[in-house]
């Protein structure tokens, strides 16, 4: 689904709307048949996706392929602010599963980063729907396929750097 902007990019300039709905109509119910028990996220980011071709071969709308990483950064954004209102955050929920040592000082830090994924959702989403908007594939496709990737990355990779610091500093008793 990463390749999802590009896959959606070459079919649309080079194949037709049928084939390339049908192509990721399949995509997508081969990812829901993968899915693991429980994994109800995925569930419903497979279930937009089938929606989302279905309605493109139906109305024959090839733009309505374009929401999906739009509806993904909105179901993303849904649940890290609901697990903000509705504690524990989602990120306190990984990091348990991550870590069994899990310490409860830690879940000051872990809010503030689930409150930055929130934003970084909320303006990815934002973003997103700017792309779609413009009707500029190749702006969509940069965006949706390499600039919002990077801009994770980057997230992640500060986002760890911080955690070491914190967890350093806790460690050392500052």
């Amino acid at each position: 689904m990463i390749a999802y902007p590009f896959v959606v990019f070459i079919g649309l300039k080079y194949y037709s709307l049928k084939t390339i709905s049908i192509i990721l109509l399949s995509l997508f119910v081969l990812r829901m048949l993968l899915v693991k028990k429980g994994d109800q996220i995925s569930l419903i980011m497979g279930m937009m996706g089938l929606c989302l071709m279905i309605a493109s071969l139906l109305f024959k709308q090839q733009e309505l392929m374009l929401y999906y990483p739009f509806l993904i950064s909105v179901l993303l954004l849904i649940i890290f602010v609901t697990s903000l209102i509705k504690p524990p955050t989602i990120i306190e929920k990984i990091a348990r599963l991550m870590d069994k040592d899990f310490n409860d000082k830690a879940i000051p830090y872990v809010e503030k980063v689930t409150f930055v994924w929130s934003t970084f959702f909320l303006l990815n989403g934002c973003i997103s729907a700017y792309t779609i908007y413009r009707q500029d594939l190749e702006l969509w496709t940069l965006y949706n396929g390499l600039i919002s990737y990077l801009i994770m990355g980057l997230i992640f990779a500060v986002e760890f750097v911080v955690r070491m610091r914190v967890k350093k500093s806790h460690e050392s008793g500052v």
